[in-house]
């Protein structure tokens, strides 16, 4: 199942609009495949009665995304009490939704090859820290069990998703794009190919809403608290990673703080023990 796109092909440069619309209207843009165990712990993750035993028992088949599970388990990100050493332990402990939200970023980090690009690398540094504060974010309007990562760390995928497309335009033009018309052009198509992701791997709808609003969160006819919290989510990501270029003030006056109902004294607690954030952040490579 694809999405519909709705990026306008007149605004890439000539030279790179024909082999950039064929490739990303074409059936065969190349998208991560999810693993048989992985395919089958979402399912479990999205069903109306998940077997907290079920996701154990997949996520254990799987020795890397074990090992990923049981390494941000122990993060400060969810302040185990204890260490975690089975998995067992941390699908008790932590729950399906946030086993299930480590899984889909396993997925991402090795179906996209981050760890072999310094660019993307970045790119998902910066996910992982607005996946921490849409969980925090979450917990702080009352989600609690609802609270999770999703949000924030899938909302911008696109732009890796982009980066891959046109390395194979490159290919096909026989030249290497400038590096700033690159990023333009990441920019331009990212929100299409992380809703098209989304849509591939059949991912919650409001990871949906949080890939396609997450910037105009005001247009979204459903899930809005969803692309609320993704857009709260980026503006903490970006104030954390660049605390001496954005007053801390300015996140105060958020419309989208207002929008979530988030008293001063939430929003200050979100915005505590930053190095924390950017720290656990790290566990998520």
């Amino acid at each position: 199942m694809t999405t519909q796109a709705f990026f306008d092909p007149n605004a890439i440069p000539e030279p790179l609009r024909s082999p950039i619309e064929s490739l990303f209207r074409g059936e065969n843009l190349k998208l991560p495949v999810l693993s048989a165990s992985i395919s089958k712990l979402l399912n479990t993750y999205n069903s109306d009665t998940p077997d907290m035993e079920v996701i154990a028992k997949l996520v254990s088949t799987d020795q890397s995304l074990a090992a990923h599970v049981l390494r941000i388990s122990n993060s400060s990100a969810y302040a185990p009490v204890n260490e975690l050493v089975t998995i067992d332990d941390a699908v008790r402990r932590l729950g399906i939704r946030a086993i299930g939200d480590m899984a889909i970023g396993h997925m991402v980090l090795n179906g996209l090859a981050i760890r072999e690009n310094l660019v993307l690398k970045k790119l998902w540094r910066q996910a992982a820290v607005s996946g921490l504060y849409a969980y925090r974010i979450g917990m702080a309007i009352g989600l609690r069990g609802k609270a999770t990562l999703m949000p924030g760390l899938m909302m911008d995928v696109g732009r890796p998703l982009a980066f891959g497309l046109l390395a194979d335009a490159e290919k096909l033009i026989g030249e290497e794009i400038e590096p700033d018309t690159k990023a333009y052009l990441a920019d331009l198509l990212h929100t299409e190919l992380g809703a098209r992701l989304v849509s591939e791997w059949n991912l919650p709808k409001e990871v949906g809403a949080a890939v396609r609003f997450h910037d105009c969160y005001h247009e979204a006819s459903e899930f809005t608290q969803a692309a609320q919290i993704a857009n709260l989510a980026s503006e903490l990501t970006a104030w954390a990673l660049a605390p001496d270029v954005i007053d801390e003030q300015n996140i105060m006056n958020l419309q989208v703080v207002k929008d979530l109902d988030l008293s001063e004294q939430d929003l200050s607690q979100l915005m505590a023990n930053t190095e924390e954030v950017l720290v656990t952040a790290a566990t998520f490579e």
